[in-house]
């Protein structure tokens, strides 16, 4: 088991997912952003999306509030492939429906966009992907404690359709003072190919 799979391991926590489970099933009421957002900072970054699909699995949390969540879900747990199966993210993002920025609903890209990601071969279909490649490449050559052995990833990139795109977050990327964004994006079946156009960060 990985590092980083160890460490989900560690912090997750079913009895807590349980407690809030008996709380949150029978009162409608409480199914807001903030008494679920409460709910999973208690639980924990790694439990919370666990909670969340099973919550939602048994009562059908109203989708807007779904949607709000599921972005802020996703970034808290670091790995949320590993904090929940991808199938189970898909099935989410899904019904929930829509497109959020920062975690609120705002209107997905125009058109397909040209976005980059930063991995080892095995996950380069990981939902993760950047609209900066600089960012996506620190992470191929730079984040090196991200691969235990010391190996280096390699540069992904693919044309994704706005319709594949389910929740974007905004950052400053500090070496080059650049907003940028990360999204969360529907990999299944999407054509990815090496960026083999220069190896490294840009920053001339």
């Amino acid at each position: 088991m990985s590092r980083i799979a160890l460490e989900v391991a560690g912090e997750f926590s079913r009895t807590r997912i349980d407690e809030q489970l008996r709380k949150y099933i029978d009162r409608p009421d409480l199914w807001t952003y903030d008494e679920l957002y409460r709910s999973t900072a208690i639980i924990g970054r790694l439990g919370a999306p666990t909670f969340i699909a099973e919550l939602d699995e048994q009562v059908g949390l109203p989708t807007h509030v779904l949607r709000s969540l599921l972005g802020e879900l996703w970034n808290r747990s670091w790995s949320p492939e590993l904090a929940l199966e991808r199938d189970r993210w898909v099935t989410l993002f899904n019904r929930a429906g829509g497109y959020t920025l920062d975690g609120h609903d705002n209107t997905p890209p125009a058109g397909p966009v040209r976005l980059w990601r930063g991995s080892s071969l095995e996950y380069r279909d990981n939902m993760t992907w950047t609209d900066s490649r600089d960012l996506a490449a620190s992470f191929a050559f730079e984040v090196n404690p991200l691969y235990e052995d010391g190996r280096q990833g390699a540069l992904w990139t693919a044309v994704v359709d706005p319709d594949r795109i389910w929740a974007g977050t905004s950052l400053l990327y500090p070496p080059t003072s650049e907003l940028v964004t990360e999204y969360v994006t529907d990999t299944w079946g999407l054509e990815i190919v090496e960026d083999n156009d220069g190896r490294g960060l840009n920053r001339g």
